[in-house]
């Protein structure tokens, strides 16, 4: 049941326009399509918290655990090309 919810909002977002993979952060932040394209960020990037869609900052971006790793990569993402 769990994944076809995640497949629908998935569809919804990609009819609204937006471009939604998982977030990689290495050199650089991209989002990384299912077809394994890769776009890099430079426009408005979202990333799921829990049930909402929450903006991010490029400094969120550069934003480490403890252990040096980068909070946000894999965490589902969104984002609009213009």
């Amino acid at each position: 049941m769990f994944l076809l919810v995640r497949s629908l909002q998935k569809t919804a977002d990609i009819l609204d326009g937006w471009k939604v993979g998982c977030l990689v952060i290495k050199d650089i932040a991209y989002v990384e399509l299912d077809n394994g394209s890769a776009i890099e960020i430079n426009e408005t990037l979202e990333v799921r918290n829990g049930d909402e869609w929450q903006t991010v900052s490029h400094e969120d971006l550069a934003k480490r655990t403890p252990e040096g790793w980068p909070l946000l990569a894999g965490l589902d993402a969104r984002l609009r090309l213009y």
